[in-house]
């Protein structure tokens, strides 16, 4: 049995379909342009935010098990 992930890209018709149902979504508005453009990636941020120890910590990859 293969455990790899079987990945479903929807149709052009699907795809309008979940676009307009995320668009009408009131609790989750899409991102403006400008929210985009002041996004930073979290090892820039966490360091200020909580400090140089605990940003390390935070962004370990954590172990996977199977």
């Amino acid at each position: 049995m293969s455990t790899k992930r079987k990945i479903h890209i929807p149709s052009d018709a699907e795809d309008k379909a979940l676009t307009l149902a995320a668009r009408a979504d009131a609790d989750n508005p899409p991102l403006t342009a400008r929210e985009l453009a002041r996004m930073r990636p979290a090892r820039e941020i966490l360091p200020r935010l909580v400090g140089d120890k605990m940003a390390l910590v935070m962004l370990q990859p954590r172990c996977r098990r199977a």
